[in-house]
């Protein structure tokens, strides 16, 4: 982290779209830690229709 602070993406919050599959909760964090790390950030910040979530 720099003293300007942390680096973030965006990404369209699907973890409740998709509610007819049975998956672990976690599995959405760690794909958005994976989205993250691929594009050298820190954090995902996720979206649904426009909205923070």
């Amino acid at each position: 982290m720099s003293p300007r602070g942390a680096d973030a993406v965006t990404a369209q919050d699907k973890r409740w779209l998709h509610c007819d599959i049975e998956l672990t909760s976690l599995l959405g964090n760690v794909l958005m830690a994976q989205h993250a790390a691929e594009h050298d950030a820190m954090e995902t910040i996720q979206l649904r229709d426009g909205l923070l979530t």
